[in-house]
């Protein structure tokens, strides 16, 4: 087993900590038992966390060790922490996981995830897992959504899982483990105890000590191996340690490390201070040359016999680091400011070109217009390059050294503008009093409006929008960087659904010249716009006129990902389900590859909805899970607002009606943080709920939102753009609780918006021919009903739309004595309702039929279908299809084991032996069902 990098070599002993060794022996055992689990080793800095970690893996055997130290200097690194844990690797096992080690920019986490699963199920085949996180509180976003959806797939794995953290750290929230069958072991490390201070005291040199001097260590120091180390390492140098005397403790951790420094050789001191300016782990020959050291091990010796340095004799280059963040400050702090200045030049040399700037902006003593030129010039180049969080590092690094207020102002409020881009919303939050002390103009106002939308304090930020719209119509300005600040006021204007502004602002982005990472999206928002404006037809015309997007998804450049994403959307709601759901398909496979910029966070969740209307209720259900797996964050509300609400409707068309609740009320809290304009995705979703259970009060109850915004603005913005899904809804509850004219008024209003929308087409024949039939005219509503069964099906037919015009259909035959014929339709009715596993409706037609004293038609096939989970059900499908267990595991995003646990559990229910008879009894629903 390799434990390099675990425990610091030449540091202090290591004592005490007997239950926590015990708690993590006891994770491992059960991990050789096939059980994976998780250990959360947190306290407070320099507690031992690391330590512990260190001594309880050294007593490990057999395990392959997989670890990742994070760092505050890379927490923007994306998914920098899972790189570092496949860096030690044979290169030709990571060949198969391109991912891993070096994902590109605007990777789904989820897809890095599925790799990090395969990899992970095959290593431990061979021995046992323990994957370790050192100061995960530093560990970039992406990395830890990519180690939750790991840890939500080892339930049968041989993973041990160690996490070491700060106290307050929110970590297993932000892994987000719910749903998920990891066993998660708390282990809170308090202070050492008095008898494990006069052990240390004895390991350290100093071989009596009175109790009341230990007592008095114990007091001070409240037993925090850091502190309490550090004073006995003082106690050890006096000659006489007496209990009467005055123990050397410092009034802070930051004196002490300085008083420990004053005790250090020049070259040693001159060393630890190289490592603070370098603030990284690097080879002992960089850092020897930077302090202008010659005998680099002998300075290095008495830093690692303090405890205060970190190094790894068994790599090659011998990396040293300081070990602990604090001690790291109050050294730096205690450089002289013109030594400090001079080290900081000399390491700009040494280091990579990419941390040479940190180096150069810290050695300069004053303004310096000519770096912060070299900066703004570099930070372009990143944004060039796709890595528009770099540069809003350079930008912010250029405005301190800028000599004029305007370049300062402006450099500035482009940075914060970028990491508004990039979602880094509380990064950006930093800078909203040093935006609002700007200098009034476009930038400025848009990125205030930008801090109140993402508050949702919508009062606060109409002034700001309303002041940036007079300023971008008074400026003469046609610069990117205001281009950015517009952009980034269309898609606010787009958030809270006004098309107008939405388009107005998307077009003078365009005309402005604005770059990456907006440019797509601001095509992509003017379509929208356009769509609030005119509808969903108007929105993918907008689409086509501004891109060149091939019509076939696989001539589209991996670099058009993004775009064709919109355009899979746009088709969604534009009612081209089939279309929708390749380009869709194709931009998530095309974000996976090394071109990638990134895509649309809405990719998963309208594909989620496609899948729904085209009954492929399991692959939505697969997918909603992904995205609603990973941590919440405010940015992202009205992205989970249309995620939840397609799970919901998932739930809610399977009688799952307490998930169904839970999710629409996730999509309403966050639809209500953006404004009533976005609550069409968990009105949506109630009035499915409603519909679910045959309630049409209950649907109109659930609409009135939407109601009373048509009434009170017409028909624009979201209930426009989204009118597909909810009207149709509001005709069936109209028809269904007698209000005749009301529905025929909304029938019309249907028709004369969806007609370009085929998926509807079966929808208006049943409203169409159910109100015929209710307002006493049966003869020319079978012809209707008969005219849609007899067309040709479609590819973007809705099966639960075919299914209701089939029970329509097969209820007025049996009112007009045409028994046989119309038990043939309500069967055939039941057969769809089963195959989709909607079981409210199955139930109510069962019903139905038996009412009517016949006995449902049943394939005991389809019935045995809704006695499995949905995961279970999904790989029957898949298996059906011929699909191996590896093309399944892929398919799902999940491990070959896991696939295999699924198999066995599933042939156990359904009692079949092999996957031949799996395939002969499931291929016809197979076909029906999968896409």
């Amino acid at each position: 087993m390799d434990t390099r990098s675990l425990e610091p070599n030449g540091g202090a002993a290591f004592v005490g900590r007997a239950p926590e060794l015990r708690q993590l022996a006891h994770g491992a055992e059960l991990v050789c038992q096939g059980r994976s689990n998780l250990a959360l080793v947190h306290g407070e800095q320099g507690i031992g966390k690391t330590a512990l970690v260190g001594r309880a893996l050294s007593a490990l055997s057999g395990f392959t060790v997989l670890h990742a130290i994070c760092d505050p200097s890379e927490i923007d690194n994306s998914l920098g922490v899972v790189a570092q844990l496949v860096s030690h690797l044979d290169p030709a096992i990571l060949a198969e996981f391109p991912l891993l080690s070096g994902p590109p920019t605007g990777t789904r986490p989820f897809l890095v995830g599925a790799q990090l699963v395969a990899l992970v199920s095959k290593l431990q085949t061979v021995r046992p897992i323990a994957i370790v996180i050192d100061d995960a509180q530093w560990a970039d976003h992406e990395s830890m959504q990519v180690l939750g959806f790991l840890g939500r797939r080892l339930g049968v794995h041989r993973v041990l899982i160690v996490i070491t953290s700060r106290d307050g750290a929110p970590v297993t929230d932000n892994l987000h483990l719910s749903g998920g069958d990891l066993d998660v072991f708390d282990l809170g490390l308090g202070g050492l105890s008095r008898a494990d201070i006069a052990t240390l005291a004895r390991c350290m040199g100093i071989e009596r000590m009175a109790d009341a001097v230990a007592e008095q260590v114990d007091r001070s120091t409240s037993g925090h191996p850091l502190y309490t180390t550090m004073v006995l390492a003082e106690l050890s140098r006096c000659q006489e340690v007496r209990p009467d005397r005055p123990l050397p403790v410092p009034a802070s951790l930051a004196a002490a490390v300085r008083q420990s420094m004053k005790a250090l050789e020049p070259a040693s001191r001159r060393l630890v201070e190289a490592l603070a300016v370098l603030d990284s782990r690097l080879p002992l020959a960089v850092v020897a040359e930077v302090a202008g050291v010659a005998d680099s091990a002998g300075a290095l010796e008495p830093l690692l016999e303090n405890g205060l340095v970190w190094w790894s004799p068994q790599d090659p280059s011998t990396p040293v680091t300081i070990r602990h963040r604090l001690p790291r400050n109050a050294v730096y702090e205690a450089i002289a400011p013109r030594r400090r200045r001079e080290l900081h030049r000399i390491a700009s040399s040494w280091v990579a070109p990419s941390a040479a700037w940190a180096h150069r902006v810290a050695a300069t003593e004053h303004t310096d217009e000519t770096l912060a030129g070299e900066l703004e010039a570099v930070a372009r180049r990143s944004v060039a390059e796709g890595d528009a969080v770099q540069a809003a590092v350079y930008l912010l690094w250029a405005s301190d050294l800028s000599e004029r207020r305007a370049d300062q102002e402006r450099r500035l409020l482009t940075a914060v503008t970028h990491l508004i881009w990039t979602r880094r919303f509380d990064r950006a939050q930093e800078y909203e009093a040093a935006v609002e002390a700007c200098a009034p103009g476009p930038q400025r106002s848009c990125l205030l409006a930008a801090f109140a939308t993402v508050r949702a304090d919508f009062p606060a930020a109409d002034p700001h929008v309303a002041d940036a719209l007079a300023a971008i119509n008074q400026s003469h300005s046609a610069s990117p960087d205001v281009g950015l600040a517009v952009a980034l006021l269309a898609v606010l204007e787009a958030w809270r659904g006004n098309g107008e502004n939405a388009v107005a602002m998307a077009d003078r982005a365009l005309a402005a010249g604005c770059t990456a990472p907006c440019l797509p999206v601001v095509k992509g928002t003017l379509a929208f716009g356009c769509g609030l404006r005119e509808g969903p037809r108007a929105a993918l015309t907008a689409f086509d006129e501004i891109t060149d997007l091939p019509a076939k998804p696989s001539d589209v450049l991996p670099g058009d990902a993004y775009l064709l994403g919109w355009r899979g959307g746009l088709r969604l709601i534009a009612g081209e389900l089939t279309n929708s759901v390749s380009d869709l398909t194709t931009a998530l496979n095309l974000s996976a590859t090394d071109k990638a910029v990134f895509i649309d966070e809405r990719v998963v969740g309208w594909l989620s909805w496609a899948y729904y209307l085209l009954g492929h209720w399991d692959r939505a259900a697969f997918h909603t899970e992904q995205d609603l797996s990973l941590p919440e964050q405010d940015g992202a509300l009205w992205t989970r607002a249309l995620n939840s609400g397609a799970a919901a409707l998932v739930q809610a068309g399977r009688g799952n009606w307490a998930a169904a609740a839970k999710h629409a009320d996730i999509a309403e809290a966050a639809a209500c943080r953006f404004g009533t304009l976005q609550l069409v995705h968990p009105v949506i979703a109630r009035a499915a709920i409603a519909q679910a259970r045959g309630d049409h009060d209950g649907i109109l109850a659930a609409l009135s939102p939407l109601l009373q915004l048509v009434g009170d603005f017409g028909m624009t913005g979201w209930p426009l753009l989204w009118h597909a899904f909810w009207l149709p809804m509001h005709v069936e509850a109209l028809i269904g609780t007698g209000r005749l004219p009301d529905a025929d008024e909304a029938l019309k209003l249907l028709m004369a918006n969806s007609e370009d929308e085929p998926y509807l087409a079966l929808g208006r024949a049943w409203f169409h021919g159910w109100l015929t039939e209710a307002s006493g005219d049966p003869a020319r509503a079978r012809a209707i009903y008969e005219a849609a069964l007899d067309a040709p099906p479609t590819n973007d037919d809705t099966p639960l739309y075919r299914a209701r015009l089939q029970e329509a259909y097969g209820l007025l035959l049996m009112g007009q004595h045409q028994r046989r014929s119309g038990l043939s339709w309500l069967n055939s009715a039941l057969q769809t309702y089963t195959t989709l596993g909607a079981r409210p409706f199955a139930e109510r037609c069962k019903a139905r039929l038996t009412g009517l004293g016949a006995t449902p038609q049943r394939r005991p096939e389809t019935e045995e279908m809704l006695e499995l989970t949905d995961r279970e059900r999904e790989i029957v499908l898949l298996i059906a299809r011929g699909m191996t267990n590896s093309q399944i595991a892929r398919e799902l995003y999940v491990s070959v084991k896991t696939v295999e646990f699924h198999v066995t559990n599933t042939y156990a229910k359904l009692g079949i032996n092999s996957r031949r008879e799996l395939r002969d009894r499931y291929s016809a629903i197979s076909a029906d069902s999968v896409a």
